[in-house]
């Protein structure tokens, strides 16, 4: 299925609300040389209806792990696996509620898959009746992904040809790293199935971050990562709300006379690919065009053109009865969007190139490149942070949603890399992807110094003390300026007990 079939606004059978072109035209410069003097810079935005849930029959297989490392206990002394049990039965809870038939498929692994619950339909009755079974799985043995992958893929198969009908998930939750059969992330990947949705969630901060991100590249899948175990409930909740509430799927952006940013690869290209649009999605891209009249988008969902986006008309505004004067379009905060993804593009590859310190014949030559590598890309965090700040305080912007957003970005990036590679390459990674992907989710509410929601930047104005850094404060919310509020009323039902 790759788009809605109910009648909504738009074209018939079409969901989508909204889709232009808006380009930089306002006397003020970008802050940053993103695109050549002959080239504009512009935003390509796309806006989905407010839809219902989609009608069934759906099929969620979870696949849960259950090897040793699950006993490790977090905040209060509660193990994983302990929240990974009162998760998955929450998530249980609340898809029974709704609508559409739901049927549930549930394996655990560790150095063998075992099934626990096996096609049943979502009641108040097997609810009850799975969170029995679901409260006896005891974690032991070690961690065996390619068993894991395998299974899911054999049991998908099997349904699909039992129940066609059915709309399949599958939703894949791992704290560990590969240590039986297959390790390399290269050669597991090509076991991931992209016939079907595949969700992989990253859970603790003892997780390979860089072997989840590589089954991410895969088509049709997605990978979160949950730092604060007390929140994977809302990981689910976004995982599933954009299958629950899907209305394109397999998209593609193609752009004539101009190029997109591909937050991936740090690169411009004409095609880039999104694996859904779900309700009330709301997502900008940025661009640059040597043919500002020309440029155009593209939308294809299944082979087939959704839509088309071209640049909006010139707007003006009246003055004594006459249009006389052109509103002008300023395009700085998506600029400095584009700066951003930048260097959290950076951090990411430097995580990468930092496996080598590892290596049997690291050098100090090479350690002392690394370091001053770090040091300036810490230091260019600082200044761009600084300027993000400068201009939200000059322009009456301190409550603009994204440049906070921006900010909190730069400033968890640049905190992660004062605590080893691993956790800067999972922070960066999930920072990079939430933003690139526009996800209401987002990790870096329990870093240590993280105050509660009121709290405020303390800002600093004088010349003897210009880094607004050192005196930041988090806010504390996992849920993005991106949050529906479709979305953000399924994080509120999903976190309420039961």
């Amino acid at each position: 299925m790759n788009f809605y079939t109910g009648e909504f606004g738009g074209e018939p059978s079409s969901p989508l609300r909204m889709c232009d072109i808006q380009l930089h035209s306002s006397p003020n410069t970008l802050p940053y040389s993103i695109v050549n003097s002959d080239e504009t810079f512009g935003v390509f935005n796309v806006v989905v209806d407010t839809l219902p849930v989609r009608e069934g029959p759906f099929h969620f297989l979870f696949t849960i792990d259950a090897t040793l490392s699950m006993t490790e206990t977090d905040v209060g002394g509660i193990t994983k696996i302990q929240y990974m049990k009162e998760t998955l039965v929450k998530m249980l809870k609340y898809l029974e509620t709704l609508d559409p038939t739901i049927y549930v498929t549930v394996y655990t692994f560790n150095t063998e898959s075992t099934m626990l619950v096996n096609k049943i339909l979502l009641t108040k009755e097997s609810v009850t009746f799975m969170e029995e079974i679901v409260k006896m799985i005891e974690p032991e043995n070690s961690t065996n992904i390619q068993i894991a992958l395998e299974t899911a893929n054999t049991v998908i198969e099997n349904i699909k040809n039992e129940f066609p009908e059915h709309q399949l998930a599958h939703i894949f939750m791992t704290d560990g790293e590969a240590n039986v059969g297959k390790t390399d992330a290269d050669e597991l990947a090509t076991l991931i199935n992209p016939s079907f949705p595949n969700v992989f969630i990253g859970f603790g901060k003892n997780h390979n971050s860089k072997m989840l991100n590589r089954f991410a590249e895969c088509k049709n899948s997605e990978y979160y990562f949950v730092d604060n175990l007390e929140n994977s409930v809302l990981v689910y909740a976004e995982s599933i709300h954009n299958i629950l509430y899907g209305a394109f799927y397999e998209v593609e952006f193609h752009i004539s006379n101009g190029e997109l940013y591909d937050y991936q690869k740090n690169q411009w290209t004409q095609v880039l690919y999104e694996n859904v649009l779900s309700s009330e999605s709301n997502k900008f891209y940025q661009l640059k065009t040597r043919n500002p009249k020309d440029v155009e988008v593209h939308i294809i969902s299944g082979n087939r053109v959704i839509d088309v986006a071209s640049p909006l008309p010139d707007l003006y505004d009246e003055e004594d009865g006459v249009l006389n004067r052109t509103v002008l379009t300023d395009l700085t905060k998506y600029a400095y969007r584009n700066k951003v993804q930048e260097l959290l593009f950076l951090v990411k590859e430097l995580t990468d190139s930092s496996k080598n310190m590892f290596s049997p014949d690291f050098d100090i030559e090479s350690n002392d490149f690394m370091e001053k590598t770090t040091n300036k890309l810490s230091g260019e965090i600082h200044t761009v942070f600084n300027d993000i700040r400068n201009y939200m305080r000059d322009n009456e912007l301190l409550n603009d949603p994204l440049l906070r957003l921006l900010c909190e970005d730069l400033y968890i990036t640049n905190k992660t890399l004062d605590m080893g590679i691993e956790t800067t390459a999972m922070y960066a990674c999930a920072r990079q992807t939430s933003q690139g992907k526009h996800r209401s989710y987002n990790v870096g509410s329990s870093l240590p110094d993280t105050v509660s929601y009121d709290c405020r930047p303390r800002l600093v104005r004088s010349t003897n003390h210009p880094d607004d850094f050192h005196n930041y404060c988090l806010e504390g919310s996992t849920a993005t300026c991106f949050a529906s509020p479709t979305m953000i009323n399924t994080f509120r039902e999903v976190s309420e007990s039961f």
